[in-house]
């Protein structure tokens, strides 16, 4: 144990696991090259960066995976008055919906929809979505504040993308 910890402290640059494998380090650049070998053959190798901390805060991005909405049907079943034509304005608006507030932003800037904005999205009037925003507040499924619109978080959920 000792051993590992010389290695991790940096004393040492070669770590014997036994059976003849080793760990090794080469730093360069303020990088390290890593090494697992068997004697003279190389196992497994990588780049290691010993100055880069961890987040505490990870990326709240999908990874390349397509990322998913989840509308929660039941709650939608709670709104039986709620009109067809607003069910399929919250549909259109899903892509839009930033991640922990439900906050209606542009997908690009992540600046707060305002309603011209959503008229473009959605293809409608101001007075049909201004209409149709009217019926969802009744409803307590949209919000309005100093922020900006937001989709109850009972309606939907925002989550990362899943192969």
């Amino acid at each position: 144990m000792d051993k590992l910890l010389e290695f991790y402290n940096r004393n040492v640059n070669v770590l014997d696991l036994g059976d003849g494998v080793t760990l090794g380090r080469e730093s360069v650049r303020g990088m390290d090259f890593m090494t697992i070998s068997r004697g003279n053959e190389v196992l497994y190798s990588w780049w290691s960066n010993p100055n880069k901390k961890a987040s505490k805060n990870p990326p709240k991005h999908t990874g390349g995976k397509p990322s998913y909405v989840k509308l929660l049907i039941k709650e939608m079943q709670k709104h039986p008055e709620l009109s067809v034509e607003a069910a399929g304005v919250i549909q259109k608006l899903i892509p839009n919906v930033k991640w922990g507030d439900n906050l209606l932003v542009h997908a690009r800037s992540k600046k707060p929809l305002r309603i011209s904005d959503i008229c473009e999205i959605t293809r409608k009037s101001k007075p049909f979505i201004i209409k149709t925003f009217n019926e969802l507040k009744t409803a307590g499924l949209l919000i309005k504040d100093a922020e900006g619109y937001k989709i109850s978080s009972s309606l939907i959920q925002k989550g990362g993308g899943r192969k």
